[in-house]
């Protein structure tokens, strides 16, 4: 006769001795002991889920005998590292996804490769809902961002039962939150732009001279790039008083136009490593450029008295100046790089000026005008 027991890891919640058996109602792996046939068993079935266990202990003790079946010993199930090496492959040279989103796969691939391993798991057919589950509960990531991850998770199970390694993909049942909540898009008003502008050029910091530090700062505002980019802003990127943003799908190139005073004290910056405008030497605390000019923003945000300030609120204050005066939302996505003018919508809908008024007209369309007659009562034109 087969029993199944738990063999608690050391940092199981239950905190128990990990010869305590009798304790099931945690994640550990599950083990079996005992005879089966003429075979003694003890082993790891390398699943955590307690149903799994229980189904193949009947099914050996059917069959008399712990060796799984002949049809089952002709081919070995596919591994997960087998099959995240054959999914990478097919992104990046089949479907020829680019650098950006492969390197989300790649990552979100790791992770799971780490937490199967932990947990005992070594082929894709051992992976169930409930293990799943449990690999998204381990992320420490924001409800938005782990909706994402979900769908590359099923992504990534679709294709192996489009290759036949599974039969059903479990991450199908594996869900998100429920209602994500938008925050509002704040942008920076006049007056905290004017603080933050003559903090610049009083400010003294390490490595930067107030120059540089102000074109920056007007970099972000007045071209709507994210601080990664910025920060890794080369010589070549700018013609004229133009500064080259991306190019689109069609090839078009799409440039943005900046302000004189802003080309002057971008040209007035000294080239690091013969080509780039903002970045310098590495310091002791091996951070990115975007880093660095994060902690020095941050910095003049405390000396400036904004509250809630953040780099990313540059970008949402030159999407909301360009709307407020009028451009089109189509026009302001396009500058954003958005992928759609969805996203752009979801953002910023609620900043175009006209919006409301075209809103107020849609429901006044749906009036009866009516004529108040004698005895109180009205009759409908």
């Amino acid at each position: 006769m087969l029993t199944l027991f738990r063999l608690h890891t050391k940092k199981c919640i239950a905190g128990r001795s990990r010869l305590d058996r009798s304790y099931r109602k945690c994640h550990c792996p599950v083990h079996v002991e005992g005879k089966c046939g003429s075979d003694f068993v003890r082993e790891g079935l390398r699943t955590t889920s307690w149903q799994r266990a229980q189904q193949r202990v009947m099914e050996a003790e059917a069959r008399g005998s712990w060796d799984p079946p002949p049809e089952e010993q002709k081919a070995e199930p596919t591994s997960i590292s087998e099959a995240k090496q054959q999914y990478l492959q097919d992104a990046e040279n089949g479907r020829r996804l680019s650098e950006s989103t492969l390197g989300k796969y790649k990552l979100m691939l790791r992770e799971f490769e780490d937490f199967a391993s932990k947990k005992g798991f070594r082929y894709l057919k051992q992976l169930d809902v409930e293990a799943l589950r449990q690999f998204r509960d381990s992320w420490k990531i924001g409800p938005r961002t782990a909706v994402k991850k979900i769908e590359r998770v099923r992504a990534f199970f679709r294709f192996a039962v489009e290759s036949g390694w599974i039969e059903k993909n479990p991450a199908k049942l594996v869900r998100g939150a429920a209602t994500i909540k938008d925050t509002q898009k704040l942008p920076f008003e006049p007056k905290e732009m004017e603080r933050i502008v003559e903090t610049c050029r009083q400010v003294e910091l390490e490595r930067c001279t107030n120059d540089e530090l102000l074109a920056f700062v007007l970099v972000l505002r007045y071209s709507g790039l994210r601080i990664g980019d910025a920060s890794m802003l080369t010589e070549d990127r700018f013609k004229e008083n133009d500064l080259y943003l991306y190019t689109q799908k069609s090839g078009t190139h799409v440039y943005v136009p900046l302000p004189p005073f802003a080309m002057n004290l971008v040209r007035g910056i000294e080239l690091r490593h013969g080509k780039y405008l903002f970045t310098g030497p590495r310091s002791l605390r091996m951070e990115t450029a975007a880093d660095l000019w994060r902690r020095r923003l941050k910095k003049v945000f405390k000396i400036a008295k904004v509250p809630q300030a953040h780099a990313h609120r540059f970008r949402h204050t030159f999407a909301v100046e360009l709307l407020k005066k009028g451009v089109p939302i189509e026009e302001v996505s396009i500058l954003l790089g958005h992928s759609s003018v969805r996203i752009t919508e979801r953002h910023y809908a609620a900043w175009i000026p006209a919006r409301q008024e075209i809103l107020k007209a849609h429901v006044a369309k749906t009036w009866e005008t009516f004529e108040v007659i004698e005895g109180g009562k009205a009759n409908a034109k």
